[in-house]
């Protein structure tokens, strides 16, 4: 008897967790998802990260987008072998480094992943987010116009660099590979955080 309901138990969670993926796919949900597969390997990145930064430093005048995907940077090669996360399936047949999941009773709901062997971020709220910018470079190479996103990307790393340094709730870190030496890991900060990365990887930042 016990079993049984154990059975239905897990029947009906399973169906919960589908259908809030379903309606909602915000990244709350999303981040409970990663934590639970990737722990501490996982950095959000793109249209959500921007939004998680303007709200945290309360300026959503400049939220004038509506995020339209998750994508995250994983610091974790082996990641790459993976088929599926929880209910989302991989879309690429081969082991790429970029890869989307899609979730199965939607396809629409999905999110990306890039994989890297270290990134610099900032914890904000709970959730690591990666470097402005970072960010600002990727989105200047890869997606120049997308001028709305470079304009709020651009406040979010001004804001960083005029806070005191006692008012202070953001703290820049690195995080890498387990597979990468340790060289790497007491390297130079990836050279383009102007001189701020250097050091060890829970150095903070001098603003």
């Amino acid at each position: 008897m016990e079993n049984k309901y154990l059975y239905k138990y897990k029947k009906y969670k399973t169906k919960y967790f589908l259908l809030k993926n379903q309606l909602a796919g915000g990244i709350d949900d999303f981040s409970e998802l990663f934590n639970t597969f990737f722990g501490n390997k996982w950095i959000l990145t793109g249209s959500e990260a921007i939004k998680l930064y303007l709200e945290f430093f309360n300026k959503r005048k400049f939220l004038t987008f509506i995020p339209n995907d998750v994508d995250i940077i994983l610091i974790e090669k082996e990641m790459l072998n993976r088929k599926s996360i929880g209910h989302y399936i991989r879309v690429q047949t081969q082991p790429e480094r970029s890869l989307s999941f899609a979730l199965i009773t939607n396809p629409s709901n999905k999110f990306d992943v890039t994989i890297q062997s270290s990134a610099y971020y900032y914890e904000v709220r709970g959730i690591r987010l990666l470097d402005p910018k970072v960010m600002l470079e990727n989105y200047k190479e890869h997606r120049k116009d997308d001028l709305v996103k470079i304009k709020a990307i651009e406040e979010i790393i001004k804001l960083i660099d005029r806070l005191p340094i006692k008012k202070m709730e953001i703290e820049r870190k690195r995080a890498y590979s387990e597979n990468e030496g340790e060289e790497g890991k007491e390297g130079k900060g990836e050279g383009k955080g102007e001189g701020e990365g250097e050091g060890k990887i829970n150095s903070r930042l001098t603003f």
